[in-house]
């Protein structure tokens, strides 16, 4: 869940310009090394949750090392 937010949200913002083909590998660690050891999350709604609450992070806190604004917990 954890790797495809984050995915989902570095590929939206590499198409759109916000940031570089290598950094996404930087969202997506940074993502990794916050969110990963969560509880799984029990049943559909909680999942669905969880992934919302990881996408809402990093849409509009992690912006391109150019501009050095980055998620808590980033690199």
């Amino acid at each position: 869940v954890v790797l495809n937010a984050a995915n989902d949200i570095a590929v939206q913002k590499f198409l759109s310009g916000q940031i570089s083909f290598l950094e996404i590998y930087d969202l997506i660690g940074a993502a990794l090394d916050k969110w990963l050891w969560h509880k799984p999350a029990a049943d559909l709604d909680s999942l669905i949750t969880f992934h919302n609450a990881i996408s809402a992070e990093y849409e509009h806190s992690y912006h391109s090392r150019r501009g050095r604004v980055l998620a808590r917990g980033a690199r």
